[in-house]
This record gives C-alpha cells, sequence and structure tokens, in this order.
C-alpha cells in the first residue's frame, strides 16, 4: 500500500480485508467465474496503490490458471513517481500495466503554454521507462464504458 493517503478502502467505507482467506477465496472464485461467463481475458483496477499487492499478485497469478496465460491487466496508479511507478510493476512481475499519469501532466503542461514543443511530451514518461507496461491512455479518457470496465478499489 502507497503511503501517500493510505488505505483509501477505508476512507470510503469499503472495508474489504484481502489478507482474510474467505475474502481471497472468495474474490479468487469471482474472479474465475466472471471470466468464464463473460470470456474475459483482461481487467482494470483503480486505486492500485491504496490496497494490497499481494494480493493484487495472487490474484493475476490465478487467472494465468483460469484461461491460461495472455490476460491483460492495468492499473491506475496516480502518481508522477516513475520511480515508484517502475518498482510497482516490477512488484508485479511485469505482468501488469499503469495508465501513464506522469505523460498526462506533461499533456496539461503543454496545453498551458503558446511555446508547447510535442516532441518533449514522452520526456520523463512510463512509456519512456516502461513502455510494454505503459498505458498512454487516461482512465478518465478509456474508450470502454464505465458498464464494462472491471475494477478493484474505491472509484468503481
Amino acid at each position: 500500500m502507497d503511503s501517500e493517503k493510505g488505505n483509501y478502502d477505508y476512507l470510503m467505507f469499503a472495508d474489504l480485508d484481502y489478507a482474510h482467506p474467505e475474502v481471497e477465496k472468495d474474490v479468487m472464485d469471482w474472479g474465475a467465474w466472471l471470466s468464464k461467463e463473460i470470456t474475459l481475458k483482461g481487467m482494470r483496477f483503480d486505486a492500485v496503490k491504496h490496497f494490497s499487492e499481494d494480493f493484487l499478485r495472487k490474484f493475476i497469478t490465478s487467472m494465468d490458471g483460469v484461461d491460461g496465460e495472455g490476460w491483460f491487466f492495468v492499473g491506475e496508479f496516480w502518481k508522477d513517481s516513475l520511480d515508484d511507478m517502475s518498482r510497482y510493476l516490477e512488484r508485479m512481475g511485469k505482468k501488469f500495466s499503469l495508465f501513464d499519469a506522469p505523460l498526462v501532466y506533461n499533456f496539461s503542461k503543454l496545453s498551458k503554454t503558446e511555446d508547447a514543443d510535442l516532441r518533449m511530451v514522452f520526456d520523463d514518461t512510463l512509456v519512456m521507462i516502461e513502455p510494454v507496461n505503459a498505458v498512454a491512455c487516461p482512465p478518465f479518457l478509456s474508450p470502454f464504458p464505465p458498464s464494462i470496465t472491471l475494477c478493484f478499489g474505491t472509484a468503481c
């Protein structure tokens, strides 16, 4: 869990203890059931820095056992620290992607000046240091309607 603002689940009154064996089993079973019911091969996770990395790693690994490898998992880890984002991807075994928050910040900065130079838009972004695990589309511009965006966390 990121130390920036703590556990958002408690702030939003969604007190799920992913370390509890029954909760873990129920969520793992739900993932397996859902993937079979709607032939799912990917998931978006919301606010990943505010809940259990251990559980998420287990969940991702378990989904490989459900329907084989080749899953696409993306998480919303809204932070401008590339080091933190890269370390998070490493801890997830690079089987996970993150939305490129620094890229969004770069676009925002460029939009506020008349001297914008698009050649620098990818400077200091996740796309530059982890291109395979970077998703350049920010969550609020996702091509998927909210009804098919599955998420864990609080902003679902």
